[in-house]
C-alpha cells in the first residue's frame, strides 16, 4: 500500500494481529480485534485468525477478514475506532473492493465465505466497534 510516496505493508495472522509496517519510517502499528465475542454471543473457538486483507491507499482503507466471520475496517492512519462488518454465515476467506464509476467514496466491500456465499457491506462506512 503507497500513498504520497510512502511505503507500507500490511498483514495478519493467527494470532488474531493486524499489523502496519512502514519500513522507511522504522515504524510499526499493531491493531487486534478480529475473534472478539459479537453482541452477547461467546467468544468463538479459533477466531482470533486473520485469514485476508484489502486495501485501498486512496481512500486509507485497510480491511481484514477473519475466521469470526466479520471484516473490519482499520484506520491506519488517526486514531479512530475500527469498523467490524458482519457476522456472515461463515469465515471470511476473501474480501475486494467495487467503487462506483466515478470511483468517488461510494466502495463497496465483498467478503467471499466459507458457506459459498458473497456479501456486500458499505466499506467507507464509519462506526465503532460494539465493545
Amino acid at each position: 500500500m503507497t500513498k504520497d510516496q510512502e511505503l507500507s505493508v500490511i498483514s495478519g495472522g493467527r494470532d488474531g494481529l493486524v499489523i502496519h509496517w512502514k519500513p522507511m519510517q522504522e515504524q510499526v502499528i499493531r491493531f487486534l480485534g478480529h475473534g472478539e465475542a459479537v453482541g452477547n454471543g461467546p467468544r468463538p473457538t479459533n477466531a482470533q485468525n486473520v485469514s485476508c486483507v484489502c486495501c485501498a491507499s486512496q481512500y486509507d482503507l485497510v480491511i481484514t477478514g477473519g475466521w469470526d466471520k466479520t471484516a473490519i475496517s482499520w484506520d491506519t492512519i488517526g486514531d479512530a475506532p475500527a469498523t467490524r462488518f458482519g457476522v456472515f454465515g461463515a469465515a471470511v476467506n476473501g474480501l475486494c473492493l467495487a467503487y462506483d464509476a466515478a470511483a468517488t467514496l461510494n466502495v463497496c466491500g465483498v467478503a467471499a465465505c466459507g458457506d459459498g456465499c458473497l456479501y456486500f457491506f458499505e466499506a467507507a462506512k464509519k462506526a465503532t466497534m460494539p465493545g
